[in-house]
């Protein structure tokens, strides 16, 4: 005859480490999870067509290179929708030859590349430095000078930005303000360093 086989029991010392484990592991189970952490926005994209002088200048020069494979960056001119950004819809680029003279302006306008115009240099005009400030900091910098000295910033309003070495010796950017009856006034800053050189009067 064959014996039941006998149950195991659980001894006191057993039991009590059980429930230990239980009451360690109950809390961490009924705990809600922490929310996921919200997803970023994507930035939004810049406007078309919209380039600081630097992107814009990427385009022009493959075209002043094709009339001119020596072709010398002489002056800028931004469209009347500059901003803080230094972004425009609407650039100007004057190129000289080396022999300083021929002269051929390229317009970059929405993103685009209208057909360049030619002509001959009236007298020689000094090329701008490689290492100009792109119209971003250019804009920034020329628009505080200007206000450092202009407390009320409701008179003037910034209209365009410029970049040549026609009005000082030293190339600069030149930030244009339009004011109530009056023609318009600019505050000078070096091109390559931003330091202020004072302001121009049309």
């Amino acid at each position: 005859m064959r014996c039941a086989p006998k149950k195991s029991r659980l001894s006191s010392r057993q039991l009590r480490r059980w429930a230990w484990l239980l009451l360690l592991l109950l809390p961490a189970a009924c705990q809600p999870k922490p929310p996921a952490p919200p997803a970023q926005a994507a930035a939004a994209p810049a406007p078309a067509g919209q380039l600081t002088a630097r992107g814009a200048l990427a385009l022009a020069e493959k075209e002043a290179q094709t009339w001119n494979p020596g072709a010398l960056l002489a002056e800028i001119l931004s469209g009347d929708d500059i901003g803080e950004s230094g972004t425009s819809d609407y650039w100007e680029f004057h190129f000289v030859d080396p022999g300083m003279q021929n002269k051929l302006v390229v317009v970059v306008q929405a993103g685009g590349v209208k057909p360049a115009q030619g002509g001959r240099l009236a007298a020689p005009v000094p090329a701008l430095p490689g290492d100009w400030l792109d119209s971003k900091a250019a804009y920034q910098k020329s628009v505080a000078a200007f206000f450092a000295h202009h407390p009320d910033p409701q008179t003037f309003q910034p209209a365009w930005l410029t970049c040549d070495s026609r009005y000082s010796p030293t190339p600069h950017w030149t930030m244009l303000f339009t004011q109530p009856r009056h023609l318009p006034v600019g505050a000078m800053i070096d091109a390559k360093s931003g330091a202020f050189l004072g302001e121009l009067s049309r």
